[in-house]
């Protein structure tokens, strides 16, 4: 080998070398800008026309009121798995599944009286009991 093939095979090590580092830098370059653009859209969003600090109020997270269907549909599936219950007893296993669903539990008790005065359900008034009509 020459002198001058082994000066060309130094420098080829080298340039690969830094090619490496070259590709390198550019990824963590890239990735530093989008953080840098993310900040200062953060920056934009948090601060008024004039400049000066918005103070954002949180939003309150309203739940779904459970509609009639939907407290019959529960009271029936109840009643079928645990049998005749008495009204109070329904009301709080229809309320720990509503909330469990995410369903808000206002207006449940009214709900649940309208509901068992319908058809499916038969309403025992001399011990406040209820069962399926089926």
């Amino acid at each position: 080998m020459t002198q001058f093939e082994s000066i060309i095979n130094e420098l080829s090590g080298q340039e690969q070398v830094l090619q490496k580092k070259h590709v390198e830098l550019a990824s963590q370059l890239a990735v530093v800008s989008s953080q840098l653009t993310q900040i200062r859209d953060a920056i934009k969003a948090l601060s008024g026309a004039n400049g000066k600090t918005q103070i954002l109020k949180p939003t309150s997270v309203r739940k779904q009121t459970p509609s009639d269907k939907d407290v019959i549909g529960l009271l029936s599936n109840l009643l079928r798995e645990r049998g005749a219950m008495m009204i109070t007893e329904l009301e709080d296993a229809a309320r720990s599944q509503l909330l469990a669903k995410g369903f808000s539990r206002v207006g449940l008790k009214q709900r649940v009286s309208k509901a068992v005065q319908g058809t499916p359900f038969l309403v025992d008034s001399s011990t406040s009991s209820v069962a399926l009509s089926e």
